[in-house]
């Protein structure tokens, strides 16, 4: 009997065990967070325009990284990283997708967004319960262009209002450090997280804050990146705080690098060599006992989105032109992958682009002019091999045929952000001021041609460089040496659209628009497809006072370009002043289709319901969305202001004439309609108060003027 009950209390032992396996295994495969040995959360930073020579762990002597030293230290220092693009949105998109930019479809910073069609690091994370931060340094990667896709948390709005007179382009260091410690601090202990920082100031203009400057007066850029990597620090430092630096994997990686000189060229974004594609990449993973290794196989910035996700034990079954590297962290071998990368502004200034594969110590670029370099004797590629070694470039072109064969395709226009005259500013403000230009003829660019119809960006590199200067002189506005130098351009490029939108650009600028016009027609005739140069022509003729012709070149945007929500604007304008209501409402619309944010055409369409239709309560409505849109423009405050007191809804009324004064407290116009408004509100002598104000600031400004 005692047996009996032995063996039965055996048997529920053994299923009790069992149980509490299947169970802890249960439990195991649904939680998210749940994997052993696993960092629990994800750092990923982004230096912009940093080249791997630039750091001290890379062997640069002449500049103190700290911070950075120390993540390569406590993992694995990559030393052989490239990058699929010389520029900032195709870059950090093939970080965020796994895919080259041919794949992931933002392929440059202007007119390109990261199509929804793509799965983001951020997306994956987001799914499996993380928490999602984005904090970025530029324009360049404003929520607009689509890489904020997944994340729960994108900041990308860093100015203050009181910042006048600069665009909202770009941030220091510290501003965005002190983002990403305050969202750590509300955040991070809630529940596994992704954060992604990104900063911006290795970028040209090279202007470190001090004592950086001083220290580094005779290498700017060096100065940017030890700015920057005390920025680093400061996020460090925070995770050791909230005691997070050991369950966190970090990743530290630059978009591109910056070529100095280089080829020609002093900055990045025309060539593919390896100052501008080469860069850094460390990856620390708390949980793996190899530390302080350098790896010189060849990786990509494409290969981060598979290697992070296996490292921190996530399934991911979609396509990535990745490879995860996450064996050298386990002391394994990994072999190397071809690394296809491209460059798309050349398509700008009418040249062609260049598309490369870099791979097993060489580099092949195709383009008008081939190009092949032994990369382990000469890795500053100055030796072209093309001829002598004819088979490599055979091998290397062979893979570069078969990625552009298999290349995705997007729903139409999926991956296309069509350029508005605010956006382009930004643009040039932060240095990219060949915003705005034609993707030229496709087949060139989107296929591998035997023959190219434009020059190729090595045999224009002098003509750019001269173009930086002169935009340097039109900025300084030092306009006569910039007429001489574009005109020169010009003579040797005459049928160049750049060039001469830029002399007619300027020329507008100096009001001498009858020799502007010829200079965009002849633009728009050298580049047929191009709306904008239509839309700038059609403002020149808006300005010396011929409607007509304005409005047959707005209707030539719009025709090309149906996306162009200013042409559209503006068109409705003209109708407004015609008459033609019925027409100027379905260009307001259409253009608020496009922008819906544009408080301008909300405001006409106001005007047109209110004082033309007779219907208050559509104008009002209108009225409220403009103020809604802009809060902060003054006329459109004072317009709904004076469409209340029609319907007699003064109290509201003063409300929003007290903002429109806030706005521009010297408008005498805005002191009258405050006056009025007490008058109908039977308050004779705030009204009294309120005109004399009035009175007041006038006799001041004739006073000023006489």
């Amino acid at each position: 009997m005692n047996r009996i009950i032995r063996g039965k209390e055996k048997i529920i032992l053994f299923l009790i065990q069992l149980t509490a396996i299947f169970f802890l295994f249960f439990i195991i495969s649904c939680n998210k967070f749940a994997s052993f040995g696993k960092a629990k959360n994800l750092i990923i930073i982004t230096m912009d325009t940093t080249r791997a020579d630039a750091l001290e762990c890379y062997g640069n002597k002449n500049v103190h990284t700290p911070n950075i030293n120390r993540i390569a230290q406590e993992g694995i220092l990559f030393s052989n990283a490239a990058s699929a693009a010389p520029i900032t949105l195709p870059s950090h998109s093939s970080i965020m997708t796994g895919l080259f930019p041919i794949n992931h479809g933002a392929r440059d910073n202007s007119i390109y967004i990261l199509p929804e069609e793509n799965t983001t690091l951020a997306e994956v994370f987001k799914e499996k319960g993380f928490n999602t931060a984005g904090i970025v340094s530029t324009f360049i990667l404003d929520s607009q262009y689509g890489i904020n896709q997944g994340f729960d948390f994108f900041d990308d709005k860093f100015l203050n209002p009181e910042q006048k007179g600069r665009l909202p382009v770009q941030r220091k260091g510290i501003e965005t450090a002190t983002v990403a410690i305050d969202w750590l601090e509300e955040n991070a202990k809630k529940k596994p997280f992704f954060m992604w920082v990104h900063f911006y100031d290795p970028h040209a203009d090279y202007n470190p804050p001090e004592p950086y400057k001083t220290a580094y007066i005779d290498n700017l850029y060096l100065g940017e990146v030890a700015y920057t990597d005390m920025c680093i620090g400061m996020i460090i430092k925070e995770l050791k705080k909230l005691d997070l630096y050991d369950d966190t994997l970090f990743v530290i990686t630059a978009d591109h690098g910056e070529s100095l000189g280089e080829h020609g060229e002093q900055t990045h974004g025309i060539f593919i060599y390896d100052g501008t594609i080469h860069v850094p990449l460390i990856i620390r993973d708390p949980t793996s006992s190899i530390r302080g290794k350098k790896i010189d196989t060849q990786v990509r910035l494409v290969d981060i989105f598979p290697t992070v996700l296996e490292l921190m034990g996530i399934d991911y079954k979609g396509e990535t032109d990745g490879v995860s590297v996450a064996g050298f962290f386990e002391g394994k071998e990994v072999d190397e992958n071809p690394s296809y990368c491209e460059a798309e502004i050349p398509k700008s200034f009418y040249w062609n682009a260049l598309k490369g594969i870099r791979f097993d110590g060489w580099k092949y670029i195709f383009g008008k002019n081939k190009e092949l370099y032994n990369l382990k004797d000469d890795p500053s590629e100055r030796i072209n091999l093309i001829e002598k070694e004819s088979s490599k470039a055979k091998q290397l072109f062979t893979i570069l045929k078969r990625i552009v064969a298999n290349k995705r395709t997007f729903k139409k226009e999926s991956n296309i952000k069509p350029l508005d005259e605010e956006t382009i500013e930004k643009l040039k403000a932060l240095g990219y001021f060949q915003a705005g230009g034609t993707s030229g003829k496709e087949e060139e660019y989107d296929e591998l041609p035997t023959e190219f119809s434009r020059p190729d960006p090595l045999e224009q590199i002098k003509n750019y460089r001269k173009f930086q200067r002169i935009n340097n002189l039109i900025d300084s506005k030092q306009y006569d040496a910039a007429e001489k130098g574009l005109k020169e351009i010009i003579k040797e490029d005459p049928e160049n659209p750049r060039f001469l939108s830029t002399l007619a650009e300027m020329y507008k600028t100096l009001d001498r628009i009858k020799e502007a016009i010829p200079l965009y027609e002849k633009a728009a005739k050298f580049d047929p497809k191009n709306g904008r140069y239509y839309f700038l022509i059609g403002n020149l003729y808006n300005r010396i006072g011929k409607p007509s012709k304005a409005i047959e070149f707005y209707k030539k945007t719009v025709q090309l370009n149906p996306r162009h929500f200013l042409a559209h604007y503006n068109l409705g304008r003209f109708y407004t002043l015609q008459g033609d209501y019925e027409k100027a409402i379905l260009e307001y619309e259409t253009a608020l289709k496009l922008r819906p944010d544009h408080s301008y055409s909300y405001n006409n369409l106001a005007y047109i319901y209110m004082e033309k239709l007779n219907d208050k309560k559509k104008g009002l409505e209108y009225l409220k969305k403009a103020v809604k849109a802009s809060p902060n423009i003054a006329f459109i405050r004072k317009n709904y202001a004076s469409a209340l007191i029609d319907l007699g809804k003064y109290k509201e009324a003063e409300k929003e004439m007290k903002e429109a004064l806030r706005l521009e407290p010297n408008n005498p116009k805005y002191y009258t309609e405050l006056g009025n408004i007490y008058k109908k509100m039977g308050d004779l002598e705030k009204a009294q108060e309120m005109w004399k104000k009035s009175t007041e600031i006038s006799s001041s400004k004739e006073g000023s003027t006489s």
